[in-house]
């Protein structure tokens, strides 16, 4: 007994700071009803707070849960404490709060998703490349949309957005990211399918590496978002153009704007209102013609959008896309009598009859390649 240490007494400035603690932890949800209101409380964490529950006999088992995560969600200065913590991660410890976004050199933001948005880390690293069995597969899907797209008197393009992370990656990711393959599997695929196929695929990752080597003092993506920028989907839209014969003005040529932007990926964060150091351009002089009318089919819905202009070329043009095509919309728009864009998740195979096309065009951005096999394009 006589090694056991005695107990220290309270002194007057451990006192202080217990009732200081008591004072604040007590005066905080009293002083919060007061400045609350004040204070910001958007949700950064693109994703719905929990709602909260009903106490019911169905629902008693449960509610202990719920109710915690619904409390978690709304607790009071949660915005503020999230941000501090992404600051001093992202200024002090230079890395992301969050694991699906990775920081890299210069200020520049990757993407590292988590479950079915694809893996364009891996892409970049060149690993897990397609069985000559999958790359067949998808060669004859393609060929058999092809034939039955012909068959209706339309021409079919293939349109592949290249990953930022395998044009930027050997330049910004942190240097633990290294590049076991130079191919990728979206070179894989288009190898595959000009050496095996007559599909007409367009695929600008060259363009754009050489475009970045002759325009140092642009960037072709967002620094702080997964997409290409207008400067990189016009160079994806002119080699799409060059292939339906139609040449396009080099940058040069075209007037450039640029104004202060932040991504997806700061707001993924939590830290859009800080990361305002991105660019976003504005490109003009593309088209003499500059009539373009567009028409939303479902209000507040952009998955559906129409264009039209009876200046341009006497041709329809159908895009299913994903998000790489909404900054080339307006660009293919301009060329064309109508243009009709539908979003993957929203296309059926009606629309074809609906909306009468010359030209169908399939984007899918490297990262979504495994999804190029589930359209079917008949009733």
């Amino acid at each position: 007994l006589s090694s056991i240490s005695p107990i220290k007494p309270i002194t007057k400035m451990s006192a202080a700071y217990i009732a200081a603690f008591m004072i604040l932890f007590i005066a905080a949800p009293i002083v919060y009803d007061i400045v609350g209101p004040y204070f910001d409380q958007t949700n950064y964490e693109q994703r719905n707070a929990a709602e909260k529950p009903v106490l019911s006999v169905d629902s008693i088992r449960d509610y202990p849960k719920t109710y915690e995560n619904y409390f978690n969600d709304h607790l009071p200065y949660r915005t503020q404490m999230i941000e501090i913590n992404s600051l001093l991660e992202f200024w002090v410890f230079k890395q992301s709060p969050v694991r699906k976004v990775i920081v890299g050199k210069d200020g520049w933001l990757f993407y590292n998703p988590e479950g079915t948005d694809g893996d364009p880390i891996a892409d970049y690293s060149g690993m897990d490349l397609y069985s000559e069995d999958q790359l067949d597969f998808v060669a004859e899907h393609l060929v058999q949309i092809r034939d039955e797209l012909k068959q209706q008197g339309k021409r079919f393009i293939v349109l592949i957005p290249p990953n930022k992370e395998c044009v930027y990656g050997n330049s910004f990711l942190p240097d633990g990211y290294v590049s076991e393959n130079t191919t990728t599997k979206a070179d894989q695929v288009v190898q595959w399918l000009k050496n095996h196929t007559d599909l007409e695929i367009v695929y600008p990752k060259t363009e754009i590496l050489s475009a970045i080597n002759q325009y140092p003092q642009y960037d072709f993506y967002y620094k702080t978002d997964t997409h290409w920028n207008a400067i990189g989907a016009y160079i994806g839209a002119c080699q799409l153009l060059k292939q339906l014969d139609i040449e396009f003005p080099s940058l040069d040529q075209l007037e450039c704007e640029a104004m202060e932007y932040s991504g997806d990926l700061a707001s993924m964060m939590g830290l859009s209102k800080y990361l305002q150091y991105d660019k976003q351009y504005c490109l003009a002089g593309y088209t003499a013609e500059n009539t373009v009318k567009e028409e939303q089919l479902e209000e507040g819905n952009s998955n559906q959008t129409l264009y039209t202009n009876p200046c341009a070329i006497d041709q329809s043009v159908f895009v299913v896309r994903d998000s790489f095509s909404e900054a080339i919309m307006p660009i293919l728009a301009s060329q064309f009598q109508s243009c009709f864009f539908v979003h993957r998740a929203s296309y059926t195979p009606d629309m074809l009859a609906q909306y009468p096309s010359d030209v169908v065009v399939l984007e899918v951005v490297e990262r979504y390649l495994n999804r190029t096999t589930p359209y079917q394009w008949h009733h």
